[in-house]
């Protein structure tokens, strides 16, 4: 990760160089955890690219999603201002130009749309920029008021989170999109905490899926699998 590149990514976007945002894009990168040149937060903007090396990675279902590796930092710089700045990330921008997370929702929503999933994971925990570095506990499974749809629907995020290659896996990433989306449904069908609770078997059952497909990779692959 270079300093040096996500400091001109915060004057790029026409913001003072602090302590708060230095901090809020080291965090972001960090769990970016991408390996691109010049590409801490692995945008995929074309442009730039490195001749003898274009691509860091490719993903989607008909493969049509490139993370670049850029030629030098400042086609890096360009890149990563320019997908900030594309419209679909207006309260990350919004949370920069403040230096407050005023809505971590919202702006962990749009984390989750730019593909950091565990960046979002440590925003909806209440992280933001003089606070710790460490990665936020783990939530029990079932609460009292019902929120164990919300537990278990982080719990997949983990799961990304975790093991890169799962969420730009061009089968299992949209399979866990949709276990995500069924949950959903399930919320908005069951308000009551008793009707969840009900429902509670059902949505093990989906996350046993995930688990799944896992071994089935994991076999295809030649290596025994993991235990959940």
């Amino acid at each position: 990760m270079s300093a040096v590149l996500l400091a001109a990514v915060i004057t790029g976007l026409g913001l003072e160089l602090t302590p708060w945002r230095e901090e809020f894009f080291t965090e972001w990168a960090r769990w970016e955890g991408t390996g691109a040149k010049h590409n801490p937060l692995a945008t995929t903007q074309p442009g730039g690219e490195d001749p003898a090396n274009p691509y860091w990675n490719t993903f989607g279902e008909e493969g049509q999603y490139h993370v670049r590796n850029y030629a030098d930092e400042e086609s890096g710089v360009a890149a990563t201002v320019t997908t900030i700045r594309n419209g679909y990330y207006p309260h990350v921008l919004l949370t920069l130009q403040q230096q407050a997370v005023t809505n971590a929702e919202i702006v962990a929503a749009q984390i989750d749309k730019w593909g950091t999933t565990g960046f979002a994971v440590r925003l909806r925990a209440g992280w933001s920029p003089a606070g710790s570095t460490e990665s936020p506990p783990a939530e029990p499974l079932a609460t009292v008021d019902g929120g164990w749809l919300l537990a278990i629907e982080r719990r997949l995020d983990r799961i990304e989170a975790d093991d890169r290659s799962v969420v730009k896996d061009a089968w299992l990433g949209p399979e866990l999109t949709k276990i995500r989306d069924r949950l959903t449904v399930v919320e908005a069908r069951d308000p009551l905490v008793l009707a969840r609770l009900v429902t509670l078997a059902r949505a093990f059952s989906l996350v046993a899926e995930a688990y799944g497909a896992l071994a089935v990779i994991g076999e295809k692959a030649g290596e025994p699998p993991a235990a959940p």
